[in-house]
């Protein structure tokens, strides 16, 4: 069900095409990925960790912000938030330039990273902010990205549906690691709350 195939294999195996009409694709260093194609992983992540970005910024620096007028204040949320569509286009395209996901497999990726939401978020983000802990956040958050490929790298291959599932649950539970828990963790160590 999750397997979702990608496009430059598909191209090449479909019984749609034959040798005449079969398009001819340039394959790129990130065409040919391990994981499931459905749904976009990049776009999940990116989507779910921008739109906190995003949101937060908007929110902490230029809502609350007693400088600014009202329409000064919409003017500079928009741009915000303008940059993080354009973000998210950018690398919905890009996907689909490298023939990574189809289009439905990015929308779906999109989809599921702007329905992440935790609780957690929210303590995060009203606590004071400190400088060492958005780096120890920051160097948690790389560390957990490389942990993550290095699972993806060594699931199991031999079962597709045990490989997917396992992707699936890895794709799903990573966003919510580094957005929700690992800042939460921090702040808790930090502060002893």
């Amino acid at each position: 069900m999750f397997k979702g195939d990608r496009p430059y294999w598909w191209i090449g195996e479909t019984s749609l095409y034959n040798d005449e009409t079969r398009p001819e694709l340039r394959q790129f260093t990130n065409t040919c990925e391990s994981g499931p194609g459905t749904p976009s992983g990049h776009l999940m992540l990116n989507v779910a960790l921008f739109y906190v970005a995003t949101k937060g910024i908007s929110k902490l620096f230029i809502q609350k912000s007693t400088k600014l007028s009202l329409c000064q204040k919409s003017i500079l949320s928009a741009v915000v938030y303008t940059g993080f569509l354009l973000w998210i286009g950018v690398i919905f395209i890009s996907r689909l330039y490298i023939q990574a996901h189809f289009i439905h497999q990015n929308i779906l990726g999109v989809i599921i990273g702007l329905g992440l939401s935790s609780d957690q978020r929210y303590v995060v983000l009203n606590a004071p902010r400190n400088f060492i802990r958005t780096i120890l956040t920051i160097k948690g958050g790389i560390l957990i990205g490389k942990m993550a490929a290095m699972i993806q790298a060594n699931l199991p291959t031999d079962d597709m549906v045990l490989f997917l599932a396992l992707s699936f649950g890895l794709n799903i539970a990573l966003p919510f690691i580094i957005i929700a828990l690992l800042p939460h963790f921090l702040l808790t160590v930090y502060y002893g709350n």
